[in-house]
């Protein structure tokens, strides 16, 4: 059977973004790489003993393995596309960047991780550029239980988060992740290497050891969790995968 190698990696760098999700957390990875919107397949583990395949459950611990992910017989998916932030963001007729900043800012008022009031900066979750098509596709896939929103647009403020200027540095570059583990619960994982002796923290990299709060782990959740126009999980689990 031929195969397609999709993450591959150091057990100790899953582990690090595992954390206390063990397995759970590459199951959703493998869903959202393969099947987002209906994450039909299953995990599954070769164990190194018996040489035999077996189903991982979410509890399972990760192990120095290879791992597969197998779709119901009959079943072809698309892989979910990577959009890198290098381009210059477009402009639409349908919506307007400063509205949305100011929607979003009024929305949360202080940053999702830090609680920072000021400076904030609308963190935009998918760039600006993809424009609205693309935004909807994205919405409805990865977000499929969410309400339609008729005319949807990449300016909706529910593509935007507040962040402070060092995190938004970050998030736009995909280098700072939101990893949702429970309801309106996130958490910050980083996906930088830190300079030997050094520690990236909400401030930036500083020099350890430091006071200043380490990101990677750092609790995040939306200022109002009620908020109808929040960001739908869905939406981050996509800037998550980027």
């Amino acid at each position: 059977t031929n195969t397609l190698t999709l993450l591959s990696g150091p057990l100790a760098e899953f582990v690090k973004y595992s954390r206390a999700e063990q397995s759970n957390w590459l199951i959703d990875m493998a869903h959202d790489i393969c099947d987002p919107a209906a994450m039909r397949g299953s995990l599954f583990v070769c164990k190194l003993d018996t040489m035999q395949w077996s189903p991982v459950t979410p509890t399972d611990p990760l192990t120095a393995s290879v791992y597969t992910y197998r779709l119901p017989a009959g079943v072809v998916v698309g892989l979910s596309k990577i959009s890198g932030r290098k381009n210059k963001s477009r402009t639409s007729a349908t919506g307007n960047a400063s509205t949305m900043a100011g929607r979003v800012k009024r929305r949360d008022g202080v940053c999702w991780a830090t609680g920072v009031m000021s400076p904030i900066i609308n963190s935009h979750i998918c760039p600006k550029r993809m424009g609205d098509h693309l935004a909807r596709v994205i919405y409805r896939t990865f977000s499929p239980t969410s309400p339609p929103i008729l005319n949807l647009s990449i300016y909706d403020e529910r593509f935007g988060l507040a962040l402070s200027r060092t995190l938004d540095a970050y998030f736009h570059v995909y280098e700072l992740g939101l990893r949702a583990v429970g309801v309106n619960q996130y958490q910050c994982h980083v996906f930088m290497d830190n300079t030997p002796g050094w520690v990236h923290t909400t401030s930036g990299q500083i020099r350890a050891p430091t006071t200043i709060l380490t990101l990677h782990g750092l609790n995040a959740s939306p200022p109002q969790p009620q908020h109808t126009s929040n960001p739908p999980p869905g939406l981050l689990r996509w800037h998550y995968l980027q």
